[in-house]
Protein backbone atom coordinates (compact mmCIF):
# COMPACT_ATOMS: atom_id res chain seq x y z
CA UNK A 1 0.00 0.00 0.00
CA UNK A 2 1.29 3.51 -0.91
CA UNK A 3 2.53 5.52 2.42
CA UNK A 4 3.11 8.89 3.02
CA UNK A 5 7.12 8.28 2.68
CA UNK A 6 7.09 7.21 -1.05
CA UNK A 7 4.75 9.66 -2.14
CA UNK A 8 5.93 12.68 -0.29
CA UNK A 9 3.76 15.00 1.12
CA UNK A 10 2.24 17.39 -1.52
CA UNK A 11 -0.28 14.57 -3.51
CA UNK A 12 -2.17 13.75 0.23
CA UNK A 13 -2.15 17.33 0.68
CA UNK A 14 -3.23 18.58 -2.79
CA UNK A 15 -6.44 15.95 -2.63
CA UNK A 16 -7.08 17.07 1.00
CA UNK A 17 -7.12 20.72 -0.41
CA UNK A 18 -9.62 20.58 -3.17
CA UNK A 19 -11.67 18.25 -0.91
CA UNK A 20 -11.94 21.01 1.59
CA UNK A 21 -12.92 23.19 -0.89
CA UNK A 22 -15.46 21.74 -2.23
CA UNK A 23 -16.97 21.10 1.16
CA UNK A 24 -16.65 24.71 1.87
CA UNK A 25 -18.81 25.08 -1.10
CA UNK A 26 -21.09 22.40 -0.48
CA UNK A 27 -22.27 24.71 2.93
CA UNK A 28 -23.13 27.24 0.59
CA UNK A 29 -25.03 24.78 -1.74
CA UNK A 30 -26.89 23.31 1.27
CA UNK A 31 -27.87 26.60 3.18
CA UNK A 32 -29.01 27.31 -0.72
CA UNK A 33 -31.35 24.38 -1.31
CA UNK A 34 -32.15 22.64 1.99
CA UNK A 35 -34.98 24.84 2.01
CA UNK A 36 -36.56 22.98 -0.92
CA UNK A 37 -36.11 19.41 -0.07
CA UNK A 38 -35.91 18.81 4.14
CA UNK A 39 -32.53 18.23 5.97
CA UNK A 40 -32.40 14.37 5.94
CA UNK A 41 -33.98 13.97 2.41
CA UNK A 42 -30.63 16.25 0.89
CA UNK A 43 -28.66 14.41 3.30
CA UNK A 44 -30.37 11.18 1.59
CA UNK A 45 -29.74 12.67 -2.24
CA UNK A 46 -26.12 13.84 -1.42
CA UNK A 47 -25.06 10.54 -0.31
CA UNK A 48 -27.11 8.02 -2.97
CA UNK A 49 -25.54 10.59 -5.82
CA UNK A 50 -22.06 10.10 -4.16
CA UNK A 51 -22.18 6.36 -4.03
CA UNK A 52 -23.41 6.18 -7.60
CA UNK A 53 -20.57 8.63 -8.50
CA UNK A 54 -17.85 6.66 -5.97
CA UNK A 55 -19.15 2.76 -7.57
CA UNK A 56 -18.09 4.26 -10.91
CA UNK A 57 -14.85 4.76 -9.73
CA UNK A 58 -14.03 1.41 -8.03
CA UNK A 59 -15.83 -0.26 -11.31
CA UNK A 60 -13.13 1.44 -13.31
CA UNK A 61 -10.37 1.40 -11.49
CA UNK A 62 -11.18 -2.22 -10.14
CA UNK A 63 -10.98 -1.03 -6.70
CA UNK A 64 -12.18 -4.02 -4.37
CA UNK A 65 -10.52 -5.01 -1.53
CA UNK A 66 -12.14 -4.92 1.78
CA UNK A 67 -11.41 -7.15 4.60
CA UNK A 68 -14.57 -9.54 5.95
CA UNK A 69 -13.57 -8.04 9.65
CA UNK A 70 -13.62 -4.68 8.74
CA UNK A 71 -17.08 -4.60 7.07
CA UNK A 72 -19.17 -4.09 10.74
CA UNK A 73 -16.53 -1.22 11.84
CA UNK A 74 -16.57 0.10 8.21
CA UNK A 75 -20.39 0.15 8.10
CA UNK A 76 -20.71 1.76 11.48
CA UNK A 77 -18.15 4.36 10.74
CA UNK A 78 -19.94 4.54 7.08
CA UNK A 79 -23.55 5.68 8.80
CA UNK A 80 -21.98 7.91 11.25
CA UNK A 81 -19.93 9.89 8.69
CA UNK A 82 -22.53 9.40 5.28
CA UNK A 83 -25.46 9.53 7.48
CA UNK A 84 -25.54 11.18 10.78
CA UNK A 85 -22.79 13.92 9.65
CA UNK A 86 -24.90 14.96 6.63
CA UNK A 87 -27.49 14.74 8.67
CA UNK A 88 -26.60 17.13 11.45
CA UNK A 89 -25.02 19.23 8.91
CA UNK A 90 -28.45 20.19 6.72
CA UNK A 91 -30.37 20.74 9.88
CA UNK A 92 -28.14 23.18 11.10
CA UNK A 93 -27.78 25.29 8.10
CA UNK A 94 -32.17 25.52 8.81
CA UNK A 95 -31.44 27.96 11.00
CA UNK A 96 -27.72 29.60 11.09
CA UNK A 97 -26.25 31.31 7.78
CA UNK A 98 -23.52 29.71 5.68
CA UNK A 99 -20.89 31.78 6.97
CA UNK A 100 -21.27 30.78 10.72
CA UNK A 101 -21.58 27.39 9.73
CA UNK A 102 -18.80 27.10 8.05
CA UNK A 103 -16.49 29.03 10.92
CA UNK A 104 -17.86 26.05 13.65
CA UNK A 105 -17.26 23.51 11.24
CA UNK A 106 -13.92 24.51 10.97
CA UNK A 107 -13.15 23.88 14.60
CA UNK A 108 -13.25 19.57 13.51
CA UNK A 109 -8.88 20.02 13.11
CA UNK A 110 -9.17 21.00 16.70
CA UNK A 111 -11.66 18.20 17.72
CA UNK A 112 -9.07 15.81 16.16
CA UNK A 113 -6.25 16.81 17.09
CA UNK A 114 -7.58 16.68 20.76
CA UNK A 115 -9.73 13.21 20.22
CA UNK A 116 -5.93 11.66 18.77
CA UNK A 117 -4.27 12.58 21.83
CA UNK A 118 -7.51 11.44 23.84
CA UNK A 119 -6.77 8.09 22.40
CA UNK A 120 -3.28 7.67 22.56
CA UNK A 121 -2.60 8.77 18.39
CA UNK A 122 -0.75 12.38 19.43
CA UNK A 123 -0.02 13.50 22.91
CA UNK A 124 -1.62 16.47 24.33
CA UNK A 125 0.09 20.06 24.46
CA UNK A 126 0.05 23.21 26.04
CA UNK A 127 0.14 24.43 22.46
CA UNK A 128 -3.33 22.13 22.00
CA UNK A 129 -4.81 23.36 24.65
CA UNK A 130 -4.49 26.72 24.00
CA UNK A 131 -5.82 26.28 20.52
CA UNK A 132 -8.86 24.80 21.57
CA UNK A 133 -9.84 27.19 23.42
CA UNK A 134 -8.96 30.10 20.91
CA UNK A 135 -10.96 28.05 18.22
CA UNK A 136 -14.28 27.70 20.36
CA UNK A 137 -13.60 31.30 21.51
CA UNK A 138 -14.04 31.95 17.73
CA UNK A 139 -17.21 29.93 17.19
CA UNK A 140 -18.71 31.59 20.38
CA UNK A 141 -17.90 34.89 19.41
CA UNK A 142 -19.53 34.09 15.76
CA UNK A 143 -22.34 33.59 17.30
CA UNK A 144 -22.48 35.71 19.80
CA UNK A 145 -24.43 38.81 18.41
CA UNK A 146 -28.00 36.98 17.02
CA UNK A 147 -29.02 40.08 16.24
CA UNK A 148 -26.66 40.68 13.35
CA UNK A 149 -28.43 38.22 11.75
CA UNK A 150 -31.68 39.68 10.13
CA UNK A 151 -35.05 37.14 10.62
CA UNK A 152 -33.06 34.63 13.14
CA UNK A 153 -33.72 34.78 16.88
CA UNK A 154 -30.76 33.86 19.59
CA UNK A 155 -32.39 30.76 20.11
CA UNK A 156 -32.16 29.50 16.31
CA UNK A 157 -28.27 30.55 16.17
CA UNK A 158 -27.36 28.32 19.43
CA UNK A 159 -29.44 25.70 18.06
CA UNK A 160 -28.29 25.57 14.88
CA UNK A 161 -24.51 26.12 16.45
CA UNK A 162 -24.74 22.92 18.97
CA UNK A 163 -26.22 21.16 15.77
CA UNK A 164 -22.95 22.38 13.84
CA UNK A 165 -20.16 21.43 16.65
CA UNK A 166 -21.80 18.10 17.22
CA UNK A 167 -21.53 17.55 13.30
CA UNK A 168 -17.78 18.65 13.62
CA UNK A 169 -17.68 16.30 17.03
CA UNK A 170 -18.49 12.85 14.12
CA UNK A 171 -15.93 14.10 11.45
CA UNK A 172 -13.40 13.96 13.90
CA UNK A 173 -14.35 10.83 15.14
CA UNK A 174 -14.21 9.29 11.49
CA UNK A 175 -10.33 11.37 10.95
CA UNK A 176 -9.59 8.79 13.89
CA UNK A 177 -11.01 6.01 13.99
CA UNK A 178 -11.03 5.13 10.19
CA UNK A 179 -7.55 5.15 9.70
CA UNK A 180 -6.36 1.74 10.79
CA UNK A 181 -9.23 0.22 8.54
CA UNK A 182 -7.74 2.43 5.94
CA UNK A 183 -4.21 0.91 6.46
CA UNK A 184 -5.54 -2.40 5.51
CA UNK A 185 -8.02 -1.87 2.93
CA UNK A 186 -8.11 -0.58 -0.65
CA UNK A 187 -9.58 3.19 -0.12
CA UNK A 188 -12.13 3.33 -2.41
CA UNK A 189 -13.82 0.12 -1.46
CA UNK A 190 -13.67 1.52 1.86
CA UNK A 191 -15.01 4.95 0.57
CA UNK A 192 -17.86 2.99 -1.03
CA UNK A 193 -18.75 0.62 1.44
CA UNK A 194 -19.06 3.31 3.84
CA UNK A 195 -21.12 5.46 1.49
CA UNK A 196 -23.54 2.76 0.91
CA UNK A 197 -23.96 2.15 4.82
CA UNK A 198 -24.51 6.26 4.86
CA UNK A 199 -26.98 6.43 2.60
CA UNK A 200 -29.33 3.04 3.41
CA UNK A 201 -29.05 5.07 7.35
CA UNK A 202 -30.85 7.61 5.59
CA UNK A 203 -33.49 5.93 3.76
CA UNK A 204 -36.29 4.89 5.89
CA UNK A 205 -35.35 8.58 7.60
CA UNK A 206 -36.12 10.13 3.93
CA UNK A 207 -39.02 8.27 3.57
CA UNK A 208 -40.77 9.02 6.37
CA UNK A 209 -40.53 12.76 6.22
CA UNK A 210 -41.41 12.52 2.21
CA UNK A 211 -44.42 10.81 3.92
CA UNK A 212 -44.88 13.69 6.17
CA UNK A 213 -44.40 16.63 4.24
CA UNK A 214 -44.65 15.17 0.92
CA UNK A 215 -41.82 14.68 -1.73
CA UNK A 216 -39.44 17.82 -2.42
CA UNK A 217 -40.14 20.34 -5.24
CA UNK A 218 -36.95 21.07 -6.28
CA UNK A 219 -36.70 24.21 -8.29
CA UNK A 220 -33.83 23.86 -11.46
CA UNK A 221 -31.17 25.45 -9.51
CA UNK A 222 -31.74 23.60 -6.31
CA UNK A 223 -31.22 20.58 -8.72
CA UNK A 224 -28.11 21.40 -9.71
CA UNK A 225 -26.69 22.22 -6.22
CA UNK A 226 -28.03 18.99 -5.41
CA UNK A 227 -26.45 17.40 -8.24
CA UNK A 228 -23.01 19.53 -7.03
CA UNK A 229 -23.40 18.15 -3.22
CA UNK A 230 -23.56 14.93 -4.83
CA UNK A 231 -20.14 14.65 -7.15
CA UNK A 232 -17.60 16.95 -5.59
CA UNK A 233 -18.96 17.73 -2.58
CA UNK A 234 -20.01 14.22 -2.18
CA UNK A 235 -18.48 11.37 -3.94
CA UNK A 236 -15.60 12.84 -5.42
CA UNK A 237 -14.85 15.08 -3.12
CA UNK A 238 -14.57 12.80 0.40
CA UNK A 239 -12.84 9.75 -1.72
CA UNK A 240 -10.03 12.44 -2.23
CA UNK A 241 -10.66 12.93 1.91
CA UNK A 242 -10.22 9.26 2.42
CA UNK A 243 -7.70 8.80 0.03
CA UNK A 244 -5.54 11.59 2.03
CA UNK A 245 -6.63 9.62 4.89
CA UNK A 246 -5.17 6.81 3.90
CA UNK A 247 -1.30 8.56 2.87
CA UNK A 248 -1.05 10.85 6.33
CA UNK A 249 -2.00 11.32 9.26
CA UNK A 250 -5.18 12.42 10.66
CA UNK A 251 -3.79 15.77 11.71
CA UNK A 252 -2.38 16.71 8.55
CA UNK A 253 -5.80 16.05 6.59
CA UNK A 254 -8.02 17.66 9.34
CA UNK A 255 -6.22 21.34 9.16
CA UNK A 256 -7.21 21.55 5.50
CA UNK A 257 -10.48 21.94 6.82
CA UNK A 258 -9.62 25.50 7.71
CA UNK A 259 -9.97 26.83 4.20
CA UNK A 260 -14.34 25.45 4.31
CA UNK A 261 -15.09 29.00 5.95
CA UNK A 262 -12.37 30.97 3.26
CA UNK A 263 -14.38 29.77 0.80
CA UNK A 264 -18.18 29.32 2.14
CA UNK A 265 -17.67 32.66 3.18
CA UNK A 266 -17.01 34.11 -0.02
CA UNK A 267 -19.56 32.49 -1.80
CA UNK A 268 -22.38 32.80 0.57
CA UNK A 269 -21.38 36.70 0.17
CA UNK A 270 -21.35 36.19 -3.63
CA UNK A 271 -24.25 33.70 -3.76
CA UNK A 272 -26.34 34.08 -1.20
CA UNK A 273 -26.17 37.84 0.15
CA UNK A 274 -25.04 36.84 3.20
CA UNK A 275 -23.60 39.76 5.18
CA UNK A 276 -19.67 39.83 5.86
CA UNK A 277 -20.17 41.56 9.20
CA UNK A 278 -16.53 42.15 11.64
CA UNK A 279 -17.88 39.72 14.34
CA UNK A 280 -18.16 37.02 11.25
CA UNK A 281 -13.94 37.74 10.48
CA UNK A 282 -12.64 38.06 13.93
CA UNK A 283 -14.32 34.72 14.77
CA UNK A 284 -12.67 32.90 11.51
CA UNK A 285 -9.31 34.94 12.47
CA UNK A 286 -9.42 33.30 16.28
CA UNK A 287 -10.27 29.67 14.93
CA UNK A 288 -7.59 29.94 12.38
CA UNK A 289 -5.51 31.04 15.11
CA UNK A 290 -6.68 28.38 17.40
CA UNK A 291 -6.02 26.06 14.46
CA UNK A 292 -2.30 26.89 13.56
CA UNK A 293 -1.69 26.84 17.45
CA UNK A 294 -2.06 23.03 17.54
CA UNK A 295 -0.56 22.14 14.49
CA UNK A 296 2.48 23.99 14.99
CA UNK A 297 4.71 21.56 17.16
CA UNK A 298 6.56 22.43 20.24
CA UNK A 299 10.55 23.34 20.76
CA UNK A 300 11.82 20.94 22.71
CA UNK A 301 13.72 22.56 25.57
CA UNK A 302 17.52 21.93 25.27
CA UNK A 303 20.09 20.59 27.81
CA UNK A 304 20.90 22.47 30.72
CA UNK A 305 23.72 24.22 31.13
Amino acid sequence: MATETENGVAAPALAAMSAALFFGASVVATRFVVGETGAVTLAFLRFAIGTACIASIAVVTSGVGIRRKDIPATLALGALFFGVFPWLFSQSLLFIPASVGAIILATMPVLTLVMAALVGIEALTRNKLIGTGLAFAGVAIAVASPGSFAGMTGVDLWIGAALMLATSLCGAIYNVFSRPFLQRNNSIAFTTVSMMSGAAFLLPFAAFEAAMVGLPAISTSGLLAVLFLGTLGGGIGFYLWIWALQRTTPTKVAIFVTLNPIAAIGLAVLLLGEPFRPIIALGLVLVLAGIVCVSVPMRAKGPAA
